[in-house]
């Protein structure tokens, strides 16, 4: 399952540079990769979908996606982020930190 999300969030990632390069260089074929990296990130979402819960991927997916792609736009575009936006993303960080914690069962006596 790590390969198959690590896929569809490098797979986000691009989607999102390559969509904010189109927009601002005005360049084709970056709105062509972009649409391809969506798609086989659609692709990698169902596969994975066979063997795991739709809620907790989907929860991975977005909050590792946003997070990536505000981090990425900061550095490569520039683009500021608000103290506010820096506050959701410490919660989105520390929701997924929740997503992978099982607390151990702690074994009871039966009566």
């Amino acid at each position: 399952m790590t390969i198959n999300i690590s896929i569809i969030v490098v797979l986000d990632l691009v989607t999102a540079l390559m969509a904010r390069y189109a927009y601002n260089e005005g360049e084709t074929w970056a709105v062509i990769v972009s649409m391809l990296a969506l798609t086989l990130a659609g692709y990698f979402f169902i596969k994975t979908l066979e063997t795991h819960v739709t809620a907790l991927l989907n929860a991975i997916w977005i909050g590792l996606g946003t997070t990536l792609v505000t981090i990425s736009s900061f550095f490569i575009f520039g683009e500021i982020i608000s103290t506010s936006q820096g506050l959701a993303l410490i919660t989105i960080v520390i929701g997924l930190a929740l997503v992978g914690y099982e607390p151990k069962a702690i074994p009871q006596e039966i009566t």
